[in-house]
């Protein structure tokens, strides 16, 4: 009982914080009472033999539902102690029908397949897990991976139980010296496995390709700096503002955090053309529209517009704007202000050429030139998730065609070039050919260029400087011009 009751408690964050969970699921105490369960079915067998057989039937279709019950509601993410009463009572109301009667269920329990399988399920629970976890860290991208993981592992389920536990179940001379023994060598084994384990870990730390998936983990600038909120403040303009000796002008990075992932190469850009920087990310993209996963929600339009705002008033002769826009158009509710929202992929395309340009020509307005960055490619397998074997293999990176690519991404980029070839000062830029020649791989040159799926790694956005560089030099030049021009041109007499 004492034990269910810190499992409840750890799952609900009332011991533990936000690790409650995890310590819920893998620790001993929080799982005890379905030990004590079992334990209890056991000490009464003598009792239940004597069950009458209506009580009996009754106690193995309940057991057989809740199995099955338990099968289908748990899941990663639902696995809780009143959930975890299925499988758990549904097992002992089996074995308590099984004791007193011996048809249906129990009949079928008792043929040599499953007897089989009885015999090795603590084997095979033990088993089972490393290696689901190792295969999915050598093939991060197979869902069949864990399925094939958990079946092979019957085959040293069955090693084990057959040359490691039977023979000290059977073969075992009772005894201290000799229990003394066995149990040195089981904590000996585990004290070397450990130390061997933790100098290879040193060992693994020290290598360049290991060094290099390190780096590639590294949070951005905007991160680290604290520049991504929903919110922009005085304060945040301050602390996420980079400034460099004499600037020509400001340049802002704003968008979700697909533009935090091209921070490194704005900021080494505006180093070289002599501009400072402004980073406001947000968990929202830089657009005029209520956007939302689920439901109507007005904070990703509260974000856009507390964002305009700054802008608006510092004017900064450039604004990148970048975001994960294939995510919102394919995935997303979006909607004007005050309408409700739509998932007609065409309608939201429409709706994001509006709100984009929205977004550009308010920016417009107010003297910035801006550039839109169409988004990275999406690759399947994130870099992250390799094991080391693969890292120092060199066989991490993943590669998709670019035609894929192309026709994933390629309706949304069409719609925000359209967007900003109708508003003045406005442009696009692709970093693709930066990432992809035929195929788009996740690594470059050796550098390893995506931190996940959807974003670019430290390293692989300082990849995209030259290019960042040539823009920014280019745009605000333009601007520049453009801005001679308006102050050169005569003004019209008064009437």
């Amino acid at each position: 009982m004492v034990s269910g009751l810190l499992a409840i408690a750890l799952e609900h964050g009332r011991i533990g914080g936000t690790r409650g969970q995890q310590y819920a699921f893998f620790l001993s105490p929080p799982r005890a009472w379905e030990f004590g369960a079992g334990a209890l079915v056991a000490l009464v067998v003598p009792t239940l033999t004597r069950l009458p057989a209506a009580v009996a039937w009754v106690l193995q279709a309940l057991g057989l539902v809740g199995i099955l019950a338990g099968g289908f509601l748990l899941t990663a993410t639902s696995v809780s102690a009143p959930r975890l009463g299925l499988p758990v009572f549904g097992t002992c109301a089996l074995i308590a029908a099984g004791t007193a009667v011996s048809g249906g269920v129990t009949r079928v329990l008792a043929l040599r397949p499953f007897v089989w399988i009885g015999d090795l399920s603590y084997s095979w629970y033990l088993w089972h897990w490393p290696l689901i976890v190792f295969a999915v860290a050598l093939w991060p991208g197979s869902g069949a991976a864990p399925r094939v993981a958990a079946i092979v592992s019957l085959l040293p389920a069955w090693l084990s139980y057959r040359y490691v536990e039977n023979p000290i179940r059977y073969g075992f001379r009772r005894g201290i010296r000799p229990a003394l023994g066995l149990a040195a060598v089981c904590v000996g084994v585990g004290v070397a496995a450990s130390l061997v384990l933790l100098g290879g870990v040193h060992a693994l730390d020290r290598t360049a390709a290991v060094q290099s998936w390190q780096r590639s983990q590294e949070p951005h600038a905007d991160e680290w700096r604290h520049c991504h909120a929903d919110s922009v403040d005085a304060a945040e303009v301050r602390r996420c503002t980079w400034r460099v000796p004499h600037p020509r002008g400001l340049v802002a990075l704003v968008g979700d955090s697909n533009a935090g992932h091209f921070a490194e190469a704005v900021l080494a850009a505006d180093a070289q053309t002599h501009h400072d920087t402004l980073l406001l990310t947000a968990p929202c993209p830089y657009v005029d529209l209520v956007l939302h996963p689920l439901g109507p929600s007005a904070d990703c339009l509260h974000a856009y517009r507390t964002t305009a705002a700054v802008l608006t008033r510092l004017h900064p002769a450039l604004v990148i704007v970048a975001s994960r826009s294939d995510q919102y158009v394919y995935q997303w509710g979006i909607g004007h202000p005050g309408q409700p929202l739509t998932r007609d992929t065409p309608r939201r395309l429409a709706l994001w050429y509006s709100g984009l340009g929205s977004a550009l020509r308010t920016l417009s307005r107010a003297g910035s030139a801006t550039v839109v960055v169409h988004p990275v490619p999406i690759l399947p397998v994130p870099t992250g998730a390799c094991a080391e074997i693969r890292i120092l293999t060199g066989t991490c990176a993943t590669t998709v065609a670019r035609s894929a690519v192309d026709a994933e991404l390629g309706p949304v980029a069409a719609v925000e070039s359209r967007a900003a070839a109708s508003v003045p000062g406005a442009s696009t830029l692709s970093v693709e050919d930066e990432i992809c020649d035929t195929r788009c791989s996740s690594t470059r040159g050796g550098t390893l260029m995506y931190r996940n799926a959807a974003h670019l790694s430290v390293d692989g956005a300082l990849r995209l400087t030259p290019l960042f560089e040539r823009t920014i030099a280019a745009r605000t030049r333009a601007a520049d011009v453009s801005a001679a021009a308006g102050r050169s041109r005569p003004r019209a007499p008064r009437s």
